[in-house]
């Protein structure tokens, strides 16, 4: 497993969407975190996510991305 997966394993399970990791990385061609900002909406919500958790996996994702900027 490379660094990349495991990134993005990790994330979804702080976010606790670790159930849709196989359909991250095998629907959507998600590799890594920094990808999920490219994903839609529409895209999340055909995997099964609930809206809910669209909105959680984007503040989260935007966060994170904040976060990187200032280290």
């Amino acid at each position: 497993m490379g660094t990349q997966t495991r990134e993005l394993r990790d994330f979804l399970l702080e976010a606790e969407l670790d159930h849709y990791y196989n359909a991250f990385k095998n629907e959507l061609k998600i590799a890594s975190v920094p990808q999920i900002k490219y994903v839609a909406e529409e895209d999340l919500t055909s995997i099964g996510e609930s809206n809910f958790y669209v909105d959680t996996l984007v503040v989260i994702n935007c966060s994170e991305s904040e976060n990187n900027k200032l280290s």
